[in-house]
Parts: structure tokens; sequence; C-alpha cells
């Protein structure tokens, strides 16, 4: 049952940034009842527009891992990784729960997005793992930033 969910959002101001700004977004789960233990979370973004800084776990008991790469259309990819640490025995209930705050500058003018890399049935892309190691993840929620 793939009704899980990732999502972002806006810590603090929603309003517009301009060059030079940090914007701080949260990569949130839901996993609609479900007991999980791990997501993936691909974050596609221009950077012209942004330049990732730094990421911190929001989730006690989550090691969280995150690799930054240029790829072929120009776009970046971060990927997060939290997996259960091994020190917590019991598996996650998230309900719209702040997984990470991830840290971008802004570099350049103009509307921008930050986009969940998402295909159903893909192990190469976001997911979410229920405790059975099946993926449960069945939407993703981008967020568009307004730079001026």
């Amino acid at each position: 049952m793939l009704n899980g969910k990732l999502g972002l959002a806006l810590k603090g101001s929603t309003g517009s940034y301009k060059k030079g700004d940090s914007v701080i977004v949260f990569v949130y789960g839901d996993a609609k009842d479900v007991k999980t233990t791990g997501y993936d979370a691909l974050l596609r973004y221009d950077p012209q527009k942004l330049r990732y800084e730094r990421l911190s776990s929001s989730l006690d008991g989550m090691d969280v891992f995150e690799t930054d790469a240029l790829v072929s259309d120009g776009m970046r990819e971060l990927l997060i990784t939290g997996v259960r640490s091994t020190a917590r025995k019991e598996p996650f209930l998230l309900v719209n729960t702040a997984l990470v705050e991830v840290t971008f500058t802004v570099l350049g003018s103009g509307p921008t997005r930050i986009a969940l890399g998402y295909e159903p049935g893909s192990s190469k892309d976001s997911n979410m793992m229920n405790d059975q190691n099946q993926d449960v993840l069945g939407s993703v929620e981008d967020l568009d930033i307004s730079i001026r």
C-alpha cells in the first residue's frame, strides 16, 4: 500500500529571498500509520539559483547521510538517506514529521523549485521503507521558492 508521503516546506518566513540569503527547508515524512525504518529523499535543484550548505537531522534515532552531485542536465541532486540507528529498537511512526533541515544559500534571482525525485517502483530515487523493508512512498510534494 503506497500511501506514504515525503514533502518539502520552508522554515520560518514564506516571503521571498534575495542573493546571499539562507533558505532553510524541512524535508518531512508522513507514513499514514505505517511503521518506518528509513527513507531516501532525492532533492533536485538549480545550482545557478541555490547552493547546498548543510543538513541536520530533526529525528532522534535516525542516522542521516548525504551526497550532493551535479547531474547530466545541469541540475544538482542532493540524496539524503535516513536509517534507523542501531541503538533504536522501535521503528518510527511518521505523521507530518520533520526528518531533516536542509540549508541552501541563494545565488541568483527569479523563481526556482526544489523537486523531490520520485518514480513509483524505482529504487533510484525518493522512497520510504516500512519495517518489512518495503517501499511505502506514494507521493511527494515539491517546493517553489521566490527569489527577488
